[in-house]
């Protein structure tokens, strides 16, 4: 992946783990142990995901900041 990130190929290196909150703590394990960061904030993961040819983008919310994130991010995109 840092191969094809370095030639061009890909931007952003991610993980999704839909069935099992175990499935990120794992790769974030894995990741720290390797002494990889992700350079993708979740606002960027969200715009990126909002750009797309979607109908429907959901993103969790468990937090008023999280909400309020989620609301200046969809402002600015409509801007």
């Amino acid at each position: 992946m840092l191969e094809a990130r370095k030639a061009g190929k890909i931007h952003y290196i991610g993980f999704t783990g839909h069935k099992d909150p175990l499935i990120h703590l794992g790769m974030l394990m894995v990741t720290a142990k390797n002494n990889f960061h992700f350079e993708v904030q979740p606002i960027e993961a969200l715009h990126y995901s909002m750009t797309l040819p979607t109908s429907v983008v959901i993103t969790g919310i468990d937090s008023l900041q999280l909400l309020d994130q989620a609301l200046e991010l969809l402002a600015r995109s409509n801007r």
